[in-house]
């Protein structure tokens, strides 16, 4: 039969394992976000501009 302790130890090292391919996967997804926000910015500025664009255009060739 094993010890509580043992127990004890079994489940905070499964625990912490857990823990640090929880960290990792933290980890890529926040630099996956750091990599994506200059195109983000990129995408939301143009979403800005496009429209008054198309607007000046349409009146240019009516």
């Amino acid at each position: 039969m094993p010890s509580v302790v043992g127990l004890l130890v079994g489940t905070d090292q499964g625990a912490r394992q857990r823990v640090e391919v929880l960290r990792e996967a933290a980890d890529r997804v926040l630099a996956e976000l750091r990599d994506a926000e200059p195109f983000w910015e990129r995408f939301v500025m143009a979403g800005r501009f496009w429209p008054r664009f198309l607007l000046v255009l349409a009146r240019v060739l009516m």
